[in-house]
């Protein structure tokens, strides 16, 4: 399955560069091994986005719990796939 996720300057070219390879996120996407994420690039003091993404494959999931971080959280593992960094086309996002 894919998830598309909305994600900040700072953690995006960070995955997108092969240098972080473990997201935290709130798992209410039932995320599995295997899943692709579509990172999009998001800048949250504007409320836009970039135009860029990158996708990654979720290769282990980790239950937080027990490990410090609020319920319902997971630690995700995960491998870019460059080939896919690719600017998107932001006219034909829906608004």
């Amino acid at each position: 399955m894919q998830h598309e996720l909305k994600t900040w300057p700072e953690g995006f070219q960070a995955i997108a560069q092969g240098r972080k390879t473990a997201d935290v996120r709130f798992n209410d996407r039932g995320f599995k091994v295997g899943d692709i994420l579509l990172l999009r690039e998001y800048y949250p003091g504007t409320g836009k986005y970039s135009g860029e993404n990158v996708e990654a494959e979720v290769t282990h999931i980790m239950d937080t719990e027990g490990f410090g971080l609020k319920p319902g959280y997971v630690m995700l593992s995960l491998r870019p796939i460059p080939s896919q960094i690719a600017p998107l086309d932001v006219e034909k996002l829906p608004k």
